[in-house]
């Protein structure tokens, strides 16, 4: 049951990348004809980032390729925000070829861009870092965002303490009982929970002004091995 919900939401964490393949290499053939380099590396990054979604390889995943994942995530933004919105990595090497459930660390960017950073005046920057710990593994996205106010962190934080409830998973985006963000972490944490255990998930820290930082606790080494060729 645990794995038909993991695999539920990460499909549905892509819903809206659902773009016709086809269509948008046509996109992306035009683009590169009439030299109109933006739009072929847009085009290109939505396919990939298509392909990743839907590729059938199991729930765990490359860490490097959750890596390749945002920047292609990035690539899209940077067009939106041009010069005003940055973005870096600072992953342990050895982290590189740890396997990792899937999609759990875009959505944690995308929250970032559009909760953290849209308000925020003049250069935005997102880094994402990878790095164990006596306890596991440790991935942060953090922002240098607006940051969000006692009150909301507080709810946000008491969501992510208790374990993760089945029920909680049903609701969609745009329920007028939650928040997209509230939605968007606590499906990632829900993920993580039911297949690494009640031990893992996310947590949250951010001030006012300060930027957020979205923790991703995870195990050591898991016992399952992905292949290079996956």
């Amino acid at each position: 049951m645990n794995r038909h919900v993991i695999q539920n939401e990460s499909t549905r964490s892509t819903n809206q990348l659902s773009l016709p393949v086809q269509y948008t290499n046509n996109v992306n053939s035009i683009a590169e004809l009439e030299e109109v380099e933006s739009i072929a590396i847009i085009s290109k990054s939505l396919v990939d980032m298509f392909r990743y979604s839907i590729k059938q390889q199991g729930d765990l995943v490359l860490l490097s390729a959750e890596i390749e994942h945002i920047s292609n995530y990035m690539n899209i933004q940077s067009f939106r925000y041009g010069n005003k919105l940055s973005w870096s990595t600072a992953i342990d090497p050895e982290l590189e070829q740890q396997p990792v459930l899937k999609l759990i660390l875009q959505p944690l960017v995308e929250n970032a861009v559009y909760h953290g950073l849209e308000l925020k005046k003049g250069g935005r920057h997102i880094s994402v870092h990878g790095f164990t710990t006596e306890t596991g593994i440790r991935l942060e996205v953090r922002d240098d965002g607006i940051g969000i106010d006692e009150q909301k962190l507080e709810q946000l934080q008491t969501m992510l303490a208790p374990p993760p409830a089945l029920e909680h998973l049903t609701l969609e985006e745009g329920d007028s009982k939650s928040d997209n963000r509230s939605i968007g972490l606590y499906n990632v944490h829900a993920r993580i929970a039911f297949y690494y255990g009640a031990d893992y998930g996310l947590d949250i820290s951010s001030s006012n002004n300060q930027g957020t930082i979205i923790g991703i606790r995870l195990p050591h080494h898991h016992d399952r091995i992905i292949s290079r060729g996956e």
